[in-house]
């Protein structure tokens, strides 16, 4: 289930972007809308240096077909969601 929120936290906040730069202001968004990556990229952190092992979620999409939706984060993948989330923050 937190993979489903690294998706979704993302997509909410930029679909709610318009509505943030609306009542804060255009100068108070972008410091409160940067808050999304970098909590992303904390969170990352902390599992990362806690050792925590990866994560996996899986939801049967074309069943009779055996075919899965399925994400998965591991290390490399951790690496290079921290690497988007910095940046993109």
């Amino acid at each position: 289930m937190e993979l489903i929120w690294l998706i979704g936290l993302p997509v909410l906040a930029s679909i709610l972007s318009p509505l943030i730069v609306r009542w804060t202001g255009s100068r108070s968004a972008g410091p409160l809308l940067s808050l999304v990556p970098f909590s992303i990229a904390a969170w990352l952190l902390v599992r990362a240096l806690g050792g925590m092992d990866g994560l996996e979620w899986s939801h049967p999409w074309l069943p009779s077909l055996g075919v899965d939706l399925a994400l998965r984060l591991g290390g490399f993948e951790t690496l290079f969601l921290l690497l988007v989330s910095l940046i993109g923050g």
